[in-house]
């Protein structure tokens, strides 16, 4: 089923697009809407919708204030409207278009109009509230508060003898042409027949027959090329009866417990629809099973079937009038052919796929799963670069390799779950992203650098890329082969550093072996002085250091040309001058160069306990 005519209406789009101070036709909404019929609506609701006999116009009648609107199907839009009186209760199209119409109001008029507009207005006794035309006669017959049938004879222009009904008011009347028989159903739930050739009473069924019990009759509806006939009550009922037995065939519950307001025929599909204040409901002629329903949000004043086709007019409480269409019941009608490509391309064709309760595993998963040995049996399916296996088989081999896994599912969703709950709570707003927070951290340093690019500015705040941040899932592996090969620097600096961990190691070994080597050299730096010497030497070198002032000690440093050169597993060029320019090209890399290197804080320590060497006249 298609609603044709949800969505808003033209003063809705307008002031939409008046707020967005855009053109209307800039309005997506506005452009994709299917408006079958241009301006089908009216300012407040529609009351009756009737369609012509040829097809070719709709015409609607709706408040306020009271008029009738004249709808071409052809071009579809709006032909011309006219100005009523007063609302209308029911109106009868008197030729197949619409240049005869007859409308029978609220204010006891009849009115009748041709195709220039009102032809003429006459006056009856009581309040209507049905009329139904009888072409073989011309009359014009109307039903209302009295038990009285009124019958106006449009060829000579004066009321007919009128009926008089047992039911002390009528609500519902309608024809059969086949017959030539008028119902009436009245408000004692009696439902009379009349034989229009003799003018009289047929036959009648009381309460008890059709087991009603004061309940009134609010529709009635002949079945053409039938003897059928299906009654409406006043809590919901549709009772459908062979006019040649008094018991009923299907008895059809609204269970809204409202009025039936109209009953109608789908002679194609044989359907029965009916419709109260909320709802309209399809049944099955032939096993009164239900079919559909077509529940608006506004109340449902009628409905119309538009011949045997599968739209549907409903005038409802609402401006717009309800326009239905489904497939189902019928092809569209022949001025709006178009509405059978456009369902076509709507329509959601759901299609089993082959592997459904399959699951699609790598080779990589496989081996976690420890399934290899199902590779070439039926259990696996080979497709692109893995395999379908069963749901159930799979389930089971995770269950084996990962006897946790459930637990360890139930534990996260429970805490997505919490965190939902949490989300709720009023917080202080955080854009700290909690996964990849090196990344988040650089992104914000270019945005604040001001470099621009495609993706730096929004990439944050994209909802898109925002699991990013959020999901462990998504986290940024740096030992990959594909992020090293994205970022091969970030991969060096990392094996650098390795690099220079493990010469660190090697250099601390080296030293431990050597320890021996190292005394050696001691001795030969210190001269073969005994260690109680050096003590005292350490001492009077802090000494003559701590009475120096900053000055002095500046230019100490600069004055002493003494240095000490690292080379390989020795100190040598003791004594010896070098330049400035020669000691600042020394850098610390050298000093790795050999596998047998003294560090700069071991020399410093062998400093304070050894002799220091300078010139004599710098200890005075």
């Amino acid at each position: 089923m298609y609603d044709l005519s949800s969505g808003k209406s033209l003063p809705e789009y307008m002031e939409e697009a008046k707020k967005k101070k855009i053109k209307l036709k800039q309005l997506d909404e506005y452009r994709n809407r299917i408006e079958l019929i241009q301006d089908f609506e009216f300012n407040t609701s529609c009351q009756r919708v009737k369609v012509s006999e040829d097809q070719h116009y709709v015409i609607a009648t709706g408040i306020y204030a009271p008029m009738v609107k004249i709808f071409d199907t052809q071009e579809l839009t709006m032909k011309c409207e006219r100005g009523l009186d007063s609302e209308v209760v029911q109106f009868q199209i008197l030729s197949s278009d619409y240049s005869k119409l007859a409308f029978l109001c609220a204010d006891r008029t009849i009115e009748l109009h041709a195709q220039y507009g009102r032809h003429f207005k006459i006056r009856i006794p009581k309040f209507g509230r049905d009329m139904i035309y009888q072409p073989h006669s011309c009359d014009l017959i109307s039903v209302g508060a009295t038990n009285e049938i009124y019958r106006l004879n449009l060829d000579l222009g004066r009321f007919n003898t009128t009926l008089i009904s047992e039911s002390p008011e009528i609500n519902c009347v309608d024809y059969s042409p086949d017959l030539n028989v008028i119902a009436t159903g009245g408000i004692d739930g009696k439902v009379e027949f009349w034989n229009m050739d003799t003018r009289n009473r047929v036959c009648a069924l009381t309460p008890s027959s059709i087991n009603l019990q004061d309940e009134e009759i609010t529709a009635i509806k002949f079945e053409q090329d039938s003897l059928n006939i299906a009654i409406g009550t006043q809590k919901g009922k549709v009772l459908l009866y062979d006019m040649r037995y008094p018991l009923p065939l299907l008895t059809l519950n609204h269970h809204y417990r409202q009025p039936i307001n109209t009953i109608a025929f789908h002679k194609a599909s044989r359907k029965i629809v009916s419709s109260d204040k909320k709802i309209i409901k399809i049944y099955e002629k032939d096993s009164g099973r239900l079919f559909t329903n077509i529940e608006p949000k506004t109340g449902i004043n009628s409905f119309e079937l538009c011949a045997d086709t599968g739209l549907i007019f409903a005038p409802q409480e609402q401006k717009k009038i309800g326009t239905y269409f489904i497939p189902s019941l019928g092809n569209a009608p022949k001025w709006c052919a178009f509405l059978e490509n456009l369902t076509e391309e709507m329509e959601e064709s759901k299609e089993t796929s082959v592997y459904e309760d399959f699951k699609f595993l790598t080779m990589n998963e496989l081996q976690q799963l420890n399934a290899t040995h199902l590779v070439g049996t039926p259990m696996l399916r080979a497709h692109m670069h893995g395999y379908f296996i069963e749901m159930r088989a799979y389930q089971k081999l995770l269950s084996v390799a990962d006897p946790f896994a459930y637990d360890r599912y139930r534990k996260e969703l429970i805490s997505q779950k919490l965190n939902q709950l949490r989300e709720k709570r009023i917080q202080i707003p955080n854009k700290m992203a909690q996964v990849n927070k090196e990344y988040a951290k650089e992104l914000q340093e270019q945005k604040e650098k001001g470099k621009k690019g495609s993706a730096v500015d929004k990439l944050m705040e994209d909802s898109r890329f925002g699991r990013m941040f959020n999901d462990t899932e998504f986290k940024i592996d740096k030992n990959s082969e594909a992020y090293k090969l994205i970022k091969p620097q970030e991969s060096k600096k990392g094996n650098r550093e390795e690099d220079m961990d493990s010469i660190n190691g090697q250099d601390s070994d080296d030293d431990a072996k050597t320890g021996s080597k190292g005394q050696n050299l001691n001795k030969l730096f210190s001269g073969g002085v005994d260690e109680s010497d050096d003590g005292k030497n350490s001492d009077d070198e802090d000494d003559f250091q701590s009475k120096l002032n900053k000055k002095d000690k500046k230019k100490y440093k600069k004055q002493n040309k003494d240095k000490i050169l690292l080379g390989k597993g020795a100190i040598r060029n003791l004594n010896t001058p070098q330049t400035s320019e020669s000691s600042k090209k020394i850098k610390k890399q050298q000093q790795y160069k050999g596998k047998h290197v003294i560090t700069d804080e071991q020399v410093r320590q062998k400093l304070k306990t050894r002799r220091m060497v300078v010139s004599s006249y710098k200890l005075k």
